[in-house]
């Protein structure tokens, strides 16, 4: 036996297995640190279990992240250099061991940004004698603030030259690490932790690439973004930013190529979560989903800052194929397209009308660049600057403004345009819209109607509410549920959000449908008005509301094959919390270029509003692999579709009304889920439970 079987031999017999058997989903064919991994182990796992279990595996602990607690670890490079598929059989061993939450690879991060084009000689995104049709009204807004250096602007990104000359006044200076210490030392240089943060001397920021105290640029990318965002302004020299006077804070992950690793870009995350800033620009991006980013975003949520993302520059949707950091579904990311000067969307932008937030100017920005010079650059790295630059110019005008809040004003105030239909959810970003004085909330809704109720949604009506700012009545309206009276804000804290659709407004009234998940549920619902900048109106009366009852003509909890037809590999399979499931690939993947199909039994049509629900989680191939849910009326002959999944969703119920495939004249119905994979990556596929068909 050679050394090298033995070492992964010694590795599998060393863990202990789960009772889940659990399938490493990571894609090892994308671009990764080739002999380490990011492991999570589960919260119960005490600190000696989790050294114990790392000794075992021979792994050195290399990071630790603080926004889950996810370790970095690294194998010795002799390991890796004898098997090129060690990485994945290690990878595939730690998961499967039942200390372990997930495992992921440290995947290789890119800049968000094009080559270069010649110089343009005016900022026409900014300057208002240039394009008028690519201006963000910079000019119009800088009447009402030109920015604050009290407002925080991360660039987490290949560093910044803080001695451009456009640059310096308003780069950021770490008061705690700046000034004299007790001894009499510069606490610059005097190789202590000043602040207590974990890292010393960083009165300039950190280099995450080299973890030095020194970021500065040695690319062309962070400093340009630097200069989108806050060159400074009015002083005679070079260009001028959104802002005319801000804080920026120049963190380095990114190398002089323009590429860095997940670690190192979470590490900086981290870092900028822990110094308070207010936004965090992210030109960079992937195709690759990471939990461990997941967790240092939501931490940065959590903190209340804004993260301004590039959309990505593969002219993707996407709606389709999610592109990471900007498709997160978490409340503070806003991700950003790019235009041209004449306001058309760039060949080269990243869309989607239901995941790319806004767009900005991003072909041909001229911006700083390291040594003093100024450069031209293409990319949706470009565009996001614009955004967080005028995040920034908020937050300095409406400094009690929260993350959401300013979110929400840059949605609000974006201009929507013939090149942007159907391309973005909002528009072209329009900073003096955004910097409208409304702080004013709409007015509450008033007498709240249930019109009707079926097994799964209400139709609702109430009074217009006024608003008295942009919009003359109310931009949109929120509505929760509870089990009890919601009178206080906090009531509205923790009820349930309630899925909304505008069927009909004018003047007076307004008609929606209110879509809920929970079946023969009653209780309570309230409503808030939203104006254009995220003002919201107090709550609104309670109401009562009840959905029709429903009575099940099927139910499988997904511990059972009988009376289901199989076409593939599905089967049952043991999942940790929710016992047998279904699974289209029980212990292992659904496989390359296969189509399996679990088809429930045939049932009569007794009503047409009927509904379908179950529980399920999922994981394909972003734009490659998909499941299906479908239906037949016909006993199977030919089948339409209900939805499709993509992507990766944790465990989350969910309902279908069939009254809308269905009709007074059909006799039975039948369901079905359907997998296909294409030729390439073979994911861990759908686990589904507790189906249920009720009349």
């Amino acid at each position: 036996m050679s050394p090298m079987k033995f070492y992964i031999l010694f590795f599998i017999c060393a863990v202990t297995f789960s009772s889940e058997a659990k399938t490493f989903k990571k894609n090892l064919s994308s671009a990764h640190v080739p002999n380490q991994l990011i492991v999570k182990f589960k919260n119960n796992s005490s600190p000696m279990i989790q050294r114990s279990f790392l000794q075992r595996m021979n792994v050195q602990v290399v990071q630790q992240f603080k926004s889950n607690g996810a370790v970095l670890v690294q194998f010795p490079n002799t390991v890796i250099q004898k098997n090129s598929n060690a990485l994945g059989l290690m990878a595939k061993t730690m998961n499967e061991a039942s200390e372990i939450e997930y495992v992921e690879p440290n995947w290789i991060i890119h800049a968000n940004a094009m080559p270069n084009d010649p110089l343009y000689d005016k900022l026409y995104a900014l300057n208002k004698s240039a394009s008028r049709t690519g201006d963000i009204f910079a000019q119009e807004a800088w009447t009402k603030t030109t920015g604050s250096r009290d407002v925080l602007v991360a660039v987490i990104d290949s560093g910044v030259d803080y001695t451009h000359q456009d640059l310096a006044d308003n780069y950021w200076s770490n008061p705690k690490e700046t000034g004299m210490d007790s001894s009499g030392r510069d606490k610059r240089t005097n190789g202590l932790d000043d602040d207590n943060n974990g890292f010393v001397d960083d009165w300039r920021g950190w280099n995450f690439v080299k973890n030095t105290n020194d970021p500065m640029d040695d690319d062309y990318h962070g400093t340009h973004c630097a200069g989108t965002i806050g060159a400074v302004g009015n002083n005679g020299l070079g260009v001028v930013g959104v802002n005319w006077n801000v804080s920026i804070v120049g963190l380095k992950f990114l190398d002089n190529t323009g590429s860095g690793t997940l670690a190192n870009a979470v590490l900086a995350i981290e870092y900028a979560t822990s110094l308070g800033v207010h936004v965090m620009n992210n030109s960079w991006g992937g195709d690759e989903y990471s939990e461990t980013m997941v967790a240092a975003i939501q931490k940065a949520n959590a903190a209340g800052i804004l993260f301004v993302v590039a959309a990505g520059n593969d002219a993707n949707n996407n709606d389709v194929g999610l592109d990471y950091p900007s498709s997160y579904p978490i409340d503070n990311v806003i991700s950003v397209a790019a235009i041209d000067s004449e306001g058309q969307l760039a060949g080269f932008s990243n869309f989607g009308a239901k995941t790319v937030h806004i767009a900005a100017p991003g072909v041909q920005i001229l911006s700083t660049v390291p040594g003093n010079n100024y450069e031209a650059h293409n990319g949706t790295s470009m565009a996001a600057p614009h955004v967080a630059g005028a995040a920034a110019l908020i937050k300095a005008r409406y400094p009690q403004l929260k993350a959401s809040e300013i979110k929400a004003r840059l949605m609000g105030g974006a201009v929507p345009t013939p090149g942007l239909q159907g391309q973005v959810m909002t528009g072209l970003l329009n900073i003096n819209n955004s910097l409208d004085a409304d702080l004013a909330p709409p007015s509450v809704p008033q007498n709240i109607s249930v019109l009707s109720t079926t097994a799964s949604s209400l139709n609702l009506e109430w009074d217009t509410a006024v608003d008295n700012g942009r919009d003359k009545y109310a931009y949109s309206y929120e509505i929760r549920s509870s089990t009890s009276p919601l009178v206080s804000s906090e009531d509205w804290e923790n009820a349930a959000s309630v899925s909304l659709t505008i069927l009909q407004q004018n003047s007076q009234r307004v008609q929606a449908r209110a879509d809920i998940t929970l079946l023969n549920s009653s209780g309570y619902l309230a409503i808030r008005a939203v104006d254009r900048f995220g003002n919201r109106s107090e709550l609104s009366n309670s109401v009562t509301y009840a959905l029709e009852r429903v009575t099940a003509v099927y139910a499988n909890k997904g511990d059972t094959l009988d009376g289901l037809s199989l076409e593939g590999p599905w089967g049952l399979e043991e999942v940790l919390g929710h016992g047998k499931v279904l699974s289209d690939s029980p212990g292992g993947t659904y496989g390359f270029a296969k189509t399996s199909t679990l088809t429930l039994p045939t049932l009569d049509v007794l009503t047409t509003d009927m509904v379908l629900s179950f529980n399920g989680k999922y994981d394909f191939e972003l734009g490659y692999d998909f499941g299906y849910l479908e239906i037949s009326t016909d006993q199977g002959h030919t089948w339409r579709q209900i939805a499709m999944f993509n992507g990766a969703r944790n465990w989350t119920p969910a309902t279908y009304p069939l009254n809308t495939y269905l009709t007074p004249e059909d006799t039975t119905v039948t369901l079905r889920f359907r997998v296909t994979s294409d030729a390439t990556t073979s994911q861990d596929g759908w686990y589904i439970s507790d189906i249920s068909v009720f009349k």
